[in-house]
């Protein structure tokens, strides 16, 4: 009986040793397989946040590319030129008036993005593409501050204005972005500007972006703006001061404040796009595969357990 008795607490003891052997084993695996598993979930996921950060940049890039596209083809016939100064003086006539517009159209027609075209002078004198309703005086001083408030002096200048209701047609109620570019005499004298419009609605599909299955937040800011010129931000509360401060402290990959951040330059002009992400939303898969395998190891323990608890 005594032996017997012996016997069931050397098995009972031997079943908790093989227990703990087990556990500690199994933990040591667990710990390493976490670290080295979340390591390659890390590495994967920088790597898809920056393919999709500078597929993105380079969607933006292609919509710059084509308002200035616009501009390049509104101006670029033979006549433009000398019909603009002609517009611009006392021998105005329906026939240049025509012609401008003729320009106008012509540049965009097979670019469906394009919402409208406009030129106007520094007078608020302007032709435009579509259905307008604006006063001249509005216009005049819509010219005023771009002479202004950026520098248009220089052979290349141009402006590109985020998302904001149509100019032209406020009671639209429809948002654009706007490209703008002077127009000068022969003798570099800015006479007024060409203006480009695109439905922000491109704009949205260009940056709509998924990671694991859920839509991210997108910025595009400028260098030299510190309001946003186009966001996104539907779940990352952060103010466009901070963007602005983020895209100035370029790093293609960051992490702050519970968030990772990819970063892309624009390949044409002083811009660059943000990718914000949770990382919680970027570790979702690799969680819930830690904790079914968790559960797996778990059940192993138990079934370990129970078996040398049975004296086998």
């Amino acid at each position: 009986m005594k032996a017997k008795k012996y016997k069931l607490k050397m098995s009972t003891k031997l079943s908790l040793v093989y227990t703990i052997l087990a556990t500690l084993i199994m933990g040591a695996a667990v710990t390493f397989f976490y670290y080295y598993y979340m390591n390659q979930v890390r590495q994967e996921n920088i790597s898809n946040l920056l393919q999709v950060t500078e597929s993105v940049m380079s969607k933006v890039d292609n919509s710059f590319e084509t308002m200035d596209q616009v501009t390049i083809d509104a101006m670029k016939g033979a006549d433009f030129a000398k019909n603009w100064t002609l517009w611009n003086s006392d021998e105005r006539t329906q026939q240049i008036t025509d012609y401008l517009n003729d320009c106008m159209i012509s540049s965009y027609k097979t670019k469906s993005s394009i919402r409208r075209v406009s030129i106007y002078n520094m007078k608020g004198e302007y032709l435009c593409t579509g259905t307008a309703d604006v006063s001249k005086t509005a216009v005049r001083q819509r010219a005023e501050s771009m002479l202004r408030t950026y520098n248009m002096k220089e052979a290349t200048s141009k402006v590109f204005l985020g998302d904001s209701i149509d100019f032209w047609y406020q009671g639209s109620g429809v948002h654009v972005v706007t490209e703008i570019k002077p127009m000068k005499s022969v003798n570099s004298e800015v006479l007024g500007f060409i203006e480009v419009q695109q439905n922000i609605l491109y704009m949205k599909e260009n940056c709509s972006a998924q990671l694991n299955g859920c839509d991210v937040d997108v910025a595009v800011v400028f260098d030299n703006e510190k309001n946003a010129f186009y966001q996104s931000l539907s779940s990352t509360h952060i103010s466009e001061l901070k963007l602005y401060t983020l895209a100035r402290q370029y790093q293609a990959i960051r992490e702050e404040d519970g968030l990772m951040i990819g970063m892309a330059s624009s390949n044409r002009i002083g811009c660059k796009t943000l990718i914000l992400v949770s990382s919680s939303v970027l570790n979702s898969s690799a969680n819930g595969m830690m904790r079914l395998f968790l559960f797996v190891v778990v059940i192993l323990i138990l079934n370990y357990s129970s078996k040398y608890g049975d004296g086998s």
